[in-house]
């Protein structure tokens, strides 16, 4: 098995915004979106600078004034200086985000909390669990297993409303759970789980991102030790000051404390966790 020692890196915050410009917004399933941004050329910034994965940017639109506070997106993937993003279409931003061509002006902020460094992934069996449109989060580690060539290491369970090509498309072993049946397994993801024990029982890392409700009901089911669970909190400035991300965590005398997850996470491990799961009140 591997180290189950702390893991989590947290490089230098960024200083200031970098204005970024769209160069490729498409739909890749319903009511979710991929784009890619790069730097405006007449910026000073020629490159957006290299990330860990879970680590995350606070995007705004700049020719708007509303929404005028920016939201948190995590960085799925880099290629020659540029940062692609998915999301799903929820709330004014994204809203307005979807409708924005490419060439528009966005502001970035980033990379912002703590990462995984790539070298994780270089040995151990890794299990990823998401939901919803959290599988974006844990693209990074997922693609970093590929570059390897250590797909067998791998495992993806994912709960869907829909069937998405994406998933499909990632040469790793993979079951979908869906509500309605329409994909996979007919039911929900933590029943699937228990279902398929045997399949993720040896994994040494545990990865899980989603819908809040989801993420609890399979905390029960995890190691709390291997488990690391990458939150989705409300957020308005990524950086600590406006203190909308507060969650209860478990200190080193296994006391409750509130922490800012945009500055001690946006990833934390299970066994802080249980005040969270629990459902103590964080402010």
């Amino acid at each position: 098995m591997m180290t189950k020692s702390a893991l989590l890196e947290k490089p230098p915050t960024p200083q200031g915004m970098i204005e970024v410009r769209i160069i490729q917004s498409r739909p890749i399933a319903n009511n979710q979106w991929s784009i890619w941004v790069k730097p405006d050329e007449a910026g000073a910034i020629k490159e957006l600078p290299s990330f860990l994965p879970g680590q995350f940017c606070m995007l705004s639109l700049l020719d708007r004034v509303d929404p005028l506070i920016a939201r948190p997106f995590a960085i799925v993937d880099q290629d020659d200086g540029m940062y692609q993003f998915i999301y799903r279409v929820h709330g004014k931003l994204t809203h307005q985000l979807v409708k924005a061509s490419v060439g528009s002006k966005l502001g970035l902020v980033g990379p912002l909390g703590k990462g995984i460094p790539r070298e994780h992934l270089k040995k151990g069996k890794h299990c990823f669990i998401a939901g919803g449109v959290g599988y974006a989060s844990l693209m990074p580690l997922i693609q970093e297993l590929v570059k390897n060539k250590r797909e067998d290491a791998g495992r993806i369970f994912y709960g869907v409303r829909e069937d998405l090509e994406i998933i499909r498309k990632i040469p790793l072993a993979y079951d979908i759970a869906s509500d309605d049946g329409s994909a996979g397994f007919h039911g929900r993801l933590p029943e699937l789980l228990k279902k398929k024990e045997s399949d993720w029982k040896d994994s040494d890392w545990f990865y899980i991102c989603g819908p809040t409700p989801m993420m609890k009901a399979v905390y029960d089911l995890l190691p709390p030790d291997r488990s690391l669970y990458f939150l989705e909190e409300t957020m308005g400035c990524g950086f600590g000051i406006c203190i909308g991300c507060v969650v209860p965590i478990l200190n080193e005398k296994s006391e409750v404390k509130k922490v800012r997850s945009c500055i001690e996470g946006p990833i934390f491990k299970g066994e802080v966790l249980k005040p969270w799961k629990d459902g103590a009140w964080a402010l």
